[in-house]
């Protein structure tokens, strides 16, 4: 699947961001093998935003001072786009509908859930996207698709681990009114 920058993803559920946003702000390790050893919140916090959508390009707008973000992209920890230092802290956005946002919360305070705290929901989501942007860095110098779907593991037990789209659930009723994305077809 190839995203189109002129919109925004939801990094969890993999729709198109649009009305309701969420956006989750934390600590970015550009390097992919830089991430801390254990999953406990680091220094700085994960701060949640409401946010607008705006497209082409794919932005978002955090309320209430209307700052604009890019998702999935490298800020140093003044606020300001990182061009140069893959190596040192920074800050990063990503953007959830408030309906994933919902369902995130009601999955972290389950007694069974993998992920107990909006702190190792950041680090999973924040790795998925450092280990894309570490691949697309190996290929080329400046990414231009850094909004992008995050693949996610096709977990079969007794093969080798791999990632992919097929397991991202996408209801019905989106697929019969927006179409079918995944498969290149529109409804």
């Amino acid at each position: 699947m190839a995203p189109n920058p002129d919109y925004v993803y939801c990094t969890i559920c993999g729709l198109v961001l649009d009305g309701d946003t969420v956006v989750l702000a934390g600590p970015h390790w550009p390097t992919y093998n830089d991430t801390p050893l254990d999953t406990q919140a680091p220094d700085q916090e994960i701060i949640r935003y409401t946010a607008e959508v705006d497209f082409y390009p794919g932005k978002l707008f955090l309320l209430p001072g209307r700052e604009q973000v890019y998702l999935q992209h490298p800020y140093d920890l003044d606020g300001q786009p990182e061009e140069q230092s893959h190596n040192r802290a920074a800050k990063m956005y990503i953007g959830i509908h408030a309906a994933c946002n919902n369902l995130a919360n009601r999955a972290i305070e389950s007694p069974v859930a993998r992920i107990s705290s909006i702190n190792e929901l950041w680090l999973t989501l924040e790795r998925r996207c450092a280990g894309y942007l570490n691949h697309r860095l190996q290929k080329r110098p400046r990414p231009t698709d850094m909004n992008y779907v995050p693949p996610i593991p096709n977990d079969s037990s007794g093969q080798m681990p791999s990632l992919g789209f097929e397991r991202y659930y996408v209801p019905y009723y989106c697929i019969e009114h927006w179409g079918d994305e995944w498969e290149g077809w529109s409804g």
